[in-house]
C-alpha cells in the first residue's frame, strides 16, 4: 500500500499541474464566497477515488469533494487540492493530501506540493521523508525567535470564534509569521523545519490527516488549542516542533478562554440586545435614554434549579410596566423571553439572579422621545448565594420617590439614597414612609406586617410596586391561618406589630426585628415569617 500511495500521489500531482498550466480557461465555482472548487479539484479526486477502488475495492474513502464512500476498516482520506485559492491565483503552495487510516488510526500519509516538486511521506512508526530523505522538526527553543504559520479558514466570515484574536496575541511574541494557504503544506513545513509551529481554526480531517502523521513522525506535536489530543476533532489545531508546544498552547488556551468564556462551565455573564458577552465587556451607548433619563423599565428574576421562579408573574408585571411607559408597541415580549432563557442556559448557573432592563432606545439627547425608536435590552446574570440572615434591622426614610412606583422604572435615585443610608446605619433595609406617616415600601422590598392572625399589606396603587413574592405571600397567607387585609398602615402601627416582613425576589422573606431604635415584638424572627419562608423555599424546589 505504501508504494501504491506513492504512485497515486505523484500522478495526482502531475494531473493538478496539467490543470494549473491552463488557469485562464479553468472553471472556478464557489461553495461559498471564500470556498473555491475548480475542475482540477474534481478531476484529481475522481482520479484518486478511481485508482483506490480498482486496487482496494473493499476500502472506504472520504474525499473533500465527493464525500464518503463506505467500506471496511481501511479508510482513505483525500483532499485533492488543499489550497485551492493559491492554486487559482497561480501561487506555488498548494498540495494533494492523502492519508490511509486503519480502524481510525492513520498509518500512511503523503502530501505532494507539485509546483515545488516536493513529496512528503510518512508511515506510522517509521519516520517521515521529503523526496525520499528523512526529515525532522526544527531545534528552535526560544519562542521569540520562532517562525510560525497560520491560516484563515474559508468559514471565517460566519464564525464569531475566528483567528483574529489569536493572531493579535501571538504575532507580537514571535520572530515572524507566514500564511501559505494550505494546512497540509503548513504541517509538512513544520515537519521539515521550515517552520517552528502552526495553528488554525475550522479545519477538517481531509485538510490535516496526512500532514499530522508526517509531522508527528518527524518529531513534532499536534493538539487542539488547549493542548489536548485531537480525538477526531479538527476545528482547532496547534502544531509545533514539540519544544515550543507548551508556550504556544498557553497563548491559544488563554485567548480561547476569553473568546469562548461560556464553554468552561457555569459563569456569570451579560447580554446586550441579542449578544451574550462576558460581564466586563458589556457596554451601552452614551446616547441610550436609560443613561440620560433612566428612561426604561427592569425586572429581577430568581433562577432556582436552572429555571425562572414565578416567570409568568414577572413577565406580566413587565408587560404592565412597558404599557404604562408607552413602550409595549416597540418591544417584542417573546424576543425578551427568548433572550432571557438563552442567557440562563448559556450561563449554566442553577441558582442565580437575573437582572434585565429595557430602555426606550437610543438617540441624541432630548427630553421628548422619537416615536417608534427601537427599545434596547441589557441583562446580567449573577450567582445567587443568599442574602444572609432572615432576621434583619431596618431604618425609616421619607418616601421621596416618584409617584408611579407601580412601574418598575429605572428611576431609582431615591431608593439608592435611602438604601445607602440604611447601610451606613448598619441596617439591611430602609422602610419608606410618606408625608402622612403611612408606610409604603422598602427600597427594594415589599413591606407587610402581622398583628394577631391578620396580615396587613399596603393596597396596590400608583405608589406601590406589585411585588411577585408579595403576591405569593398574600395567596399563601390563608393557608397558614392568616387573614389578609390589603389596607394602609402607619409607622406607628408598624412599630406595634407582632411581625414585620420584607419580601422580594432577592430578599425572599425576612423578619425585621428592629426598626430605627425600636425592637419589634420580642426581637426575634416571627413564627409566620418562618412558615412563609419555608413555603417560598418549597416553591423554589418544585422547579428542580
Amino acid at each position: 500500500m505504501k508504494d501504491f500511495l506513492h504512485r497515486i500521489s505523484v500522478e495526482a500531482g502531475k494531473l493538478a499541474m496539467e490543470y494549473r498550466s491552463k488557469l485562464g480557461s479553468l472553471q472556478v465555482d464557489h461553495k461559498s464566497k471564500k470556498d473555491l472548487v475548480t475542475q482540477a479539484d474534481i478531476a484529481v479526486e475522481k482520479y484518486l477515488v478511481g485508482e483506490i477502488k480498482k486496487a482496494y475495492p473493499a476500502h472506504s474513502i472520504f474525499g473533500e469533494e465527493s464525500g464518503a464512500h463506505s467500506g471496511n476498516e481501511y479508510r482513505w482520506v483525500i483532499d485533492p487540492i488543499d489550497g485551492t485559492g493559491s492554486f487559482v491565483y497561480g501561487h506555488p503552495i498548494f498540495s494533494v493530501s492523502i492519508a490511509l487510516e486503519k480502524a481510525g488510526t492513520t498509518i500512511l500519509a503523503a502530501v505532494n506540493i507539485p509546483a515545488q516538486n516536493e513529496l512528503f511521506e510518512a508511515e506510522l512508526g517509521k519516520g517521515a521523508t521529503l523526496n525520499g530523505k528523512p526529515i525532522k522538526v526544527s531545534a528552535c527553543t526560544d519562542f521569540g525567535y520562532a517562525m510560525l504559520a497560520t491560516g484563515f479558514a474559508c468559514m471565517r466570515t460566519n464564525e464569531e470564534h475566528n483567528n483574529l484574536p489569536y493572531l493579535q496575541a501571538i504575532l507580537p511574541k514571535i520572530q515572524d509569521l507566514r500564511r501559505f494557504g494550505s494546512a497540509a503544506a503548513d504541517l509538512c513545513f513544520v515537519a521539515c523545519g521550515r517552520l517552528d509551529g502552526f495553528w488554525e481554526l475550522n479545519l477538517h480531517v481531509y485538510d490535516v490527516a496526512a500532514g499530522i502523521l508526517i509531522l508527528t513522525e518527524a518529531g513534532g506535536k499536534v493538539t487542539d488549542f488547549q493542548g489536548r489530543a485531537l480525538a477526531g476533532e479538527y476545528g482547532e489545531i496547534v502544531a509545533t516542533n514539540s519544544v515550543l508546544h507548551e508556550e504556544l498552547t498557553g497563548i491559544t488556551t488563554a485567548v480561547r478562554r476569553k473568546c469562548l468564556p461560556f464553554a468552561y462551565g457555569p459563569c456569570e455573564l451579560a447580554m446586550i440586545d441579542d449578544k451574550i458577552t462576558p460581564m466586563d465587556d458589556a457596554m451601552i451607548s452614551i446616547h441610550d435614554r436609560s443613561v440620560y433619563f433612566g428612561d426604561g423599565v427592569y425586572e429581577a428574576l430568581r433562577v432556582c434549579h436552572g429555571k425562572i421562579f414565578a416567570a409568568d408573574r414577572h413577565f406580566k408585571r413587565l408587560e404592565n410596566s412597558l404599557k404604562s411607559m408607552e413602550m409595549l408597541e416597540t418591544t417584542d415580549l417573546n424576543v425578551i423571553k427568548e433572550r432571557v432563557n438563552r442567557a440562563i442556559t448559556t450561563s449554566g448557573l442553577q441558582e442565580a439572579m437575573v437582572y434585565f432592563q429595557i430602555s426606550r432606545g437610543q438617540e441624541q439627547r432630548k427630553h421628548s422621545w422619537t416615536d417608534g425608536i427601537k427599545s434596547r435590552f441589557l441583562l446580567t446574570i449573577k450567582e445567587f448565594k443568599g442574602t444572609g440572615s432572615t432576621e434583619v434591622a431596618a431604618i425609616t426614610q421619607p418616601d421621596m420617590r416618584w409617584k408611579q412606583c407601580h412601574i418598575k422604572s429605572l428611576n431609582l435615585l431615591a431608593n439608592v439614597q435611602a438604601r445607602h443610608a440604611a447601610s451606613k446605619a448598619g441596617a439591611y433595609e430602609a422602610i419608606l414612609v410618606d408625608g402622612d406617616g403611612i408606610v409604603t415600601e422598602a427600597t427594594s422590598s415589599s413591606v407587610m406586617m402581622i398583628k394577631g392572625n391578620t396580615l396587613f399589606a399596603p393596597p396596590l396603587a400608583a405608589n406601590i410596586l406589585p411585588g411577585v413574592t408579595r403576591s405569593l405571600i398574600l395567596e399563601w397567607a390563608p393557608q397558614v391561618g392568616l387573614e389578609v387585609r390589603q389596607e394602609s398602615f402607619s409607622l406607628v402601627d408598624l412599630l406595634k406589630a407582632d411581625e414585620v416582613l420584607l419580601s422580594g425576589t432577592a430578599t425572599e422573606v425576612k423578619s425585621v426585628v428592629k426598626v430605627d431604635d425600636k425592637v419589634i415584638a420580642d426581637g426575634k424572627q416571627g413564627k409566620y415569617a418562618v412558615i412563609l419562608h419555608k413555603l417560598l423555599k418549597a416553591a423554589h424546589d418544585q422547579l428542580a
